[in-house]
């Protein structure tokens, strides 16, 4: 056999193996994605977070920190209605992964205060959210579990009247007591009360004691000059 009838066999070879094995398989492969659902196109705050991940995996610090906080301003941004965007739903979420993110940066930069800030963000937006040890390294844990205190401790303190308040309070309560009685506004009270009383029991006195009477209110008392 020749060198040119070897080339024929080759490419016959080659076409059969195509018709039988590789156009088949593709077929089957366009008739199985017929009718699946298209996945959604990624938000651009969707992809910040996943190159912020990517970034931060291959230790770019710089550019996973940039990322993380693009994504979190856009998600707490203006919308096209001009009003803030309610941090609800899936948005509350990115906004917790990204932050996430960032707090990790943080830490990988030995910054643990802005982290420890970042976190309580996170925490106050979702206090149920916990990071999973399975995807996180104690220091992450651990500095969540800080930031996360420090938010229940704030909402506590917040709940209660501040000690500026109460020694306010205590000052005026104080100064009440110490005003003599007639300073009191009850003093005052009182006394307008009693005045109208009287006021109202000698008109009530005029009216039933007579018109002849011009010495006495209410009282039998003869004029002058005559004797009884």
């Amino acid at each position: 056999m020749n060198k040119r009838s070897l080339r024929l066999l080759s490419v016959f070879i080659l076409i059969q193996f195509v018709v039988t094995t590789v156009l088949p398989t593709s077929l089957f492969a366009e008739e199985a994605n017929v009718g699946a659902p298209l996945a959604a196109p990624q938000t651009r705050e969707q992809q910040l977070i996943e190159k912020a991940k990517y970034h931060y995996y291959h230790m770019n610090w710089s550019l996973s920190r940039r990322q993380a906080e693009e994504a979190r301003d856009l998600l707490k941004g203006i919308g096209a209605d001009g009003q803030p965007q309610p941090l609800t739903g899936a948005r509350k979420d990115q906004f917790v992964e990204a932050s996430m993110i960032l707090a990790e940066v943080h830490l990988a930069l030995d910054r643990k205060a802005e982290a420890i800030r970042v976190m309580e963000e996170a925490a106050r937006l979702d206090p149920d959210f916990r990071p999973d040890p399975k995807w996180y390294p104690p220091k992450v844990t651990r500095a969540y579990e800080e930031a996360r205190a420090n938010v229940v401790i704030g909402l506590a303190h917040e709940s209660k009247p501040s000690l500026p308040t109460k020694v306010a309070a205590l000052n005026k309560q104080r100064e009440l007591q110490d005003k003599p009685f007639y300073k009191k506004p009850i003093f005052w009270i009182a006394t307008g009360v009693v005045a109208a009383g009287l006021g109202a029991g000698i008109g009530m006195a005029m009216s039933s004691g007579g018109g002849g009477s011009n010495t006495g209110v209410g009282l039998n008392v003869p004029p002058l000059g005559v004797r009884q």
